[in-house]
């Protein structure tokens, strides 16, 4: 590996540990996502408490506050924002819970 490649993953790194996101590498330092991955594996650098992936029992916790939630009527954008799950987990629990989609209020047209 030449200088400048090993300067350039040593900025990654730093700012990697820093807790910056992989977006903001990519822009600041215009490289791309493979390269930070790969720097994050290669130098074993953990993602950042806010952005680490959730352990079974924190999911099990999170889809069970879901589908409370969902019983209550709440549209999937509310628990997308609130709970930090994707409209098709959301889905999922609802098929699999046998939770039906509320009616839409139809208001005068």
């Amino acid at each position: 590996m030449d200088m400048k490649t090993q300067a350039v993953d040593d900025q990654i790194a730093a700012m990697l540990k820093a807790g910056a996101t992989v977006q903001t590498i990519a822009q600041r330092l215009n490289v791309g996502y493979r390269r930070i991955q790969r720097v994050r594996t290669e130098r074993r650098i953990p993602h950042a408490p806010g952005r680490a992936k959730r352990t079974r029992a924190e999911l099990d916790v999170i889809d069970a506050q879901a589908v409370a939630i969902l019983r209550e009527g709440a549209s999937h954008r509310v628990i997308c924002s609130t709970l930090r799950l994707s409209p098709n987990h959301i889905s999922l629990l609802r098929k699999e819970h046998k939770i039906r989609v509320p009616a839409r209020d139809q208001g005068s047209s």
